[in-house]
């Protein structure tokens, strides 16, 4: 089979009590956790209304301002055969809001998908074949495309460890590789050739995820330890060390939007800062793993932060730029548009 291409006219197509014993009728349920998401949830809602592969989609409110929750609930009850609604839990993280829609899907697989990502045709088919070929636990995942067709950053990776995080994050993955070996390899695979069939991977991206429900209740569904970020890491890796399987099919995508929430960076890069600490301790099986998770998640979280700052800056002075130019280009316009026209010619 050949791997989807992007189609360019994707929106017009698409669109801690135990899980409920499964209903038949319902093979597929989505869990789409919100928080302050911005205009592209609706997309994604949209999207999810109109895909056939969907039998349930149960919206997680985590926390929306007032104006929002009035609008979901007007769209929950437009689509109140396929759309379940849960709200008034406050904001209390997603993974804990994506337990917590699980709990409530009745479907035999459950779907995760981003509230900026909208799902194409055909994907949760695909994600479901590319899960159900392999034996034991398993979970899927497919491609994260920008709006211009472009692979994102993240729906494939390797195994996260606090030496392959360490150069990831620096930049310099490509020379601590050549002279450190494959421990130091970028964590992310995007860039290396897309495969033809699904495969596995140690990790894909919590944007877009499908795993048959009672596999998610047997490994314990998402660590609620994580707050933001990381979490999907660890899910997959749990499943690795229980012997199952992580697969990244390129026959299921969803355009992702990404970075949509009105919520500040540093604090989103602090979540995910923390969530690499918790994930490094926790799976550090050595004592010398222990002392290196101790020593090096506080200098990857300032680096984090760091980075931020130093992406802040450039586009304050990018905006500054843009300002002074705007202003001698009115300055310039005011001059000519004051100046006397030329006398005509009368000989």
């Amino acid at each position: 089979m050949r791997a989807l291409a992007f189609d360019s006219d994707f929106s017009a197509q698409v669109f801690a009590s135990p899980l409920p014993a499964v209903t038949a009728a319902v093979r597929v349920s989505a869990i789409i956790v919100t928080y302050n998401t911005g205009p592209y949830l609706w997309e994604c809602l949209e999207g999810a209304a109109a895909d056939p592969a969907l039998g349930e989609v149960v919206i997680v409110n985590n926390g929306n301002p007032d104006l929002q929750e009035k609008h979901l609930r007007a769209f929950v009850e437009q689509h109140a055969s396929k759309f379940v609604l849960l709200d008034g839990h406050g904001n209390v993280g997603f993974a804990k809001a994506c337990n917590m829609g699980a709990q409530k899907a009745r479907g035999a697989y459950l779907l995760f998908l981003n509230p900026d990502a909208v799902l194409q045709s055909g994907s949760v088919d695909a994600l479901i074949d590319a899960g159900r070929a392999r034996s034991g636990i398993w979970l899927s995942g497919g491609r994260l495309l920008d709006v211009f067709g472009k692979d994102q950053r993240g729906a494939r990776r390797g195994k996260l460890t606090i030496w392959n995080a360490a150069s990831t994050f620096s930049g310099l993955s490509g020379l601590m590789t050549r002279f450190g070996g494959d421990a130091f390899k970028d964590v992310h695979w995007e860039k290396e050739p897309l495969p033809v069939e699904p495969v596995a991977v140690p990790t894909v991206s919590g944007a877009l995820m499908l795993m048959p429900a009672a596999h998610f209740k047997q490994i314990g569904g998402f660590d609620e330890s994580y707050f933001l970020h990381v979490e999907d890491i660890d899910l997959c890796r749990r499943i690795g060390e229980e012997g199952g399987s992580v697969v990244f099919t390129p026959l299921a995508a969803v355009k992702h939007y990404g970075s949509t929430s009105k919520v500040s960076r540093f604090w989103v890069e602090w979540q995910k800062g923390k969530g690499l600490d918790i994930y490094f301790r926790k799976f550090a099986s050595t004592p010398m793993e222990h002392v290196l998770a101790f020593v090096f998640s506080p200098i990857i979280r300032g680096a984090l932060m760091a980075r931020i700052l130093v992406m802040s800056v450039q586009m304050n002075r990018r905006a500054a730029n843009m300002k002074r130019l705007r202003a001698i280009a009115g300055e310039r316009r005011a001059i000519e548009e004051a100046a006397p026209a030329p006398a005509g010619n009368f000989a």
